[in-house]
This record gives structure tokens, sequence and C-alpha cells, in this order.
């Protein structure tokens, strides 16, 4: 069920968590208005707004901190890709420099692993699956490339550098299955939500008896605006899930790249 929530598109993302927020409100205003009547309720006071205006800041402080940290989090990864399709087309140009004899097996290599990674991982972390932490494109490539004996100061040179680049490549891809496989801490993600919950309460109760149309549609938008804040940090947290998620157009433009120059 919450791998379905987290795959499925933001809009049914949005309404739901819209449509969880206003229907608290909303059957918690209306169910308190016949349990405790609003003309038996005290005086609102100034100090009543005030109070509430510090609730509204302290969750602001506790959402704008979360969402700053799942923002950051989505942007990394969106780094992270584009490395790592750079890295991919810098040991596939590097390769020529090992000698004639190993540069096709080496860009193979690469080809394989941007078609791997496309095809079969991409679509799992989509699905919130789990990849084999193993590549075996990566694991092959770096076996045949210590098995290289230097002939001239060129494969002196460039041997040293492709499997530097190799090594990147393995742990910006392991640093990749983390990352979309991370999410918030469960505690934090119910202290979001109970924090929402809360400032709509403290809404509910300083209801007066001249504005209750008033205060519903105020209600109402504050409870929209919230349940569109829970989506978006839900949305950002999860980077290679939903339509809101990191695209893999980098890779492909790496394998076309690769395409186009074998052609």
């Amino acid at each position: 069920m919450l791998n379905y929530f987290l795959t499925a598109n933001t809009s049914l993302q949005s309404f739901a968590l819209t449509l969880l927020c206003l229907s608290f409100s909303l059957a918690t205003l209306y169910a308190l208005r016949m349990i405790w009547p609003i003309e038996s309720r005290p005086k609102i006071l100034d100090i009543h707004g005030h109070m509430f205006g510090v609730i509204g800041i302290i969750y602001a402080v506790l959402v704008g901190a979360v969402a700053i940290g799942s923002w950051e989090k989505f942007n990394h990864g969106d780094v992270l890709v584009i490395r790592e399709a750079s890295i991919a087309m810098n040991i596939y140009n590097a390769a020529p420099g090992l000698g004639k004899g190993d540069v096709k097996e080496v860009q193979t290599f690469i080809k394989n692993y941007l078609e791997n990674t496309i095809h079969n991982e991409w679509p799992k972390m989509q699905k919130n699956i789990s990849s084999d932490i193993n590549e075996e494109n990566i694991t092959a490539l770096t076996k045949r490339l210590v098995q290289i004996d230097p002939k001239n100061k060129s494969q002196e040179l460039y041997i040293p550098i492709v499997i530097q680049e190799v090594n990147s490549l393995r742990m910006i891809r392991e640093e990749r299955l983390f990352l979309a496989e991370t999410t918030l801490n469960t505690a934090i993600l119910k202290l979001v939500f109970l924090g929402g919950f809360l400032t709509l309460l403290a809404c509910i109760f300083l209801e007066t008896e001249s504005s209750k149309s008033h205060n519903a549609i105020l209600l109402s938008i504050l409870s929209i605006l919230i349940g569109l804040v829970l989506s978006a940090i839900i949305g950002l947290d999860h980077p290679f899930q939903g339509d809101l998620s990191i695209s893999s157009r980098p890779l492909e433009a790496a394998l076309s790249y690769i395409n186009n120059a074998g052609n």
C-alpha cells in the first residue's frame, strides 16, 4: 500500500493528503460544535490569537527544516546522476589510451553498464525494489583493468586514471542506490503529521459565534495548504519514485553519445 502511494503520481498524492487533512479538520470542527456549542465556550481573547501565532511559527520552523532536508536530498540525487553519466563518458573516451587490444572491451563494459542502469535498475528504483550492490559490468571492468600490463608511457598514464574513474563510478552508483532506499526517519514524519493536525486543532478552537462560515473557509484553506506541503515533503524525500522524481535523461544522453560514437 505504501509503495503504491509513493509511486503514484503527484496529483494523486496531493489529493489524498489534502483530503485527509480537510476531512480531519471539518469533521473535528462540526463534532466540536455538537459536543461543545460555541455559545457555551469562553470568549476568545486577543492573547489566544497570539498563542495561535506562536503555534503556527513553531510548526512552520519544523516543516521548513524537514522540507529543506528533503529538497537537498532530491538535489543531491540529481547531481549524482549527472556525475554518473559524466564519469561513464570519461571512461569511454579514455579507453583508447589503454591500447588497441583493450579499447573495444572497456567501451563495451561501459555501454552495458549504462544499458543495465537505464533498463533494469531504474525501473526497480521507481518501484522501490532493491538492486544488487554488485554490478557485474563494473566488477568485470575492474578485473580487466588490473590485468593490463603497461607496454608504453601512454598506458602507464591512462590505466591508473581509468581505474580511478571506475572506482568513482562504483561509489556514485552505490550512493544512488542507498539514496533511493533511505527515507525520512519515521518519528520525524509522524511529528510533522502530528504538528499539522495540532495546528488545525488550534485553529478550530479559535472559532467564534459570529464567524462560523468564515472559520470553516479559513480552516479548509489551511487544511489544503498543509496537505500540499506534506505531499511535497514526501515526494522530495523519495527522489526516484513517483512522477516527481529524478530523470534518467543524463544516463540516456550518455548512452546515446556512446552509440553515436560507436557508429
